[in-house]
């Protein structure tokens, strides 16, 4: 009853995924029948670091917080101290680079540990049996934010939630299974 236990454990470990920050405006086209651009990246960056990507970083306000100020933020000098979210009187949309690369920041990092105990017990000879596990996903109760999703709050500079983290992950679950074979 106490020998012939098997015991495994995964840990995962991510360094956050890319995410890029968005304005949350439309560009319009050189010419009508080009239509619009919308949710472009902001024209420029002063080069504030980011202060990382822990989740103790996300719950006190993101990677840069009190970088939204409010205001118009179609007019200089925008509505947030940290990227320009404004964009030139007249300026072609088409000749326009934005100053920020696509997918340049780090969002939330994950981390969780997944344990798994089983043992094989014999019935009837040596084929038949009764396989019991269990199984313990995030067994350490991590907290994991879920990454920043395109087109998402934590992604618009020009909004309150801007670097905050909207939900969060499974925490720890538990399973066990019973398995018949003969």
């Amino acid at each position: 009853l106490l020998g012939g236990w098997q015991l495994s454990a995964i840990v995962t470990y991510n360094s956050g995924y890319p995410w890029t920050p968005r304005t949350g405006s439309c560009l319009q086209g050189a010419t009508v029948s080009s239509g619009n651009f919308c949710d472009p990246r902001p024209p420029a960056y002063d080069g504030t670091p980011p202060l990382g990507n822990s989740n103790e970083v996300f719950l006190s306000g993101g990677p840069f917080p009190g970088s939204f100020i409010g205001g118009n933020c179609s007019v200089a000098p925008g509505c947030n101290s940290v990227f320009q979210t404004y964009f030139p009187f007249n300026a072609n949309p088409l000749d326009f680079r934005p100053g920020i690369g696509r997918n340049v920041f780090n969002g939330p990092r994950y981390f969780s540990t997944d344990l798994s105990i089983g043992k094989r017990f014999g019935l009837w000879g040596e084929t038949a049996g009764v396989d019991l596990r269990f199984n313990f996903f995030n067994v350490f109760n991590q907290l994991n934010f879920a990454p920043f999703a395109a087109l998402s709050n934590p992604t618009f500079v020009s909004r309150p939630q801007f670097g905050i983290p909207s939900s969060g992950l499974a925490g720890r679950v538990g399973e066990f299974q019973a398995r018949f074979s003969f």
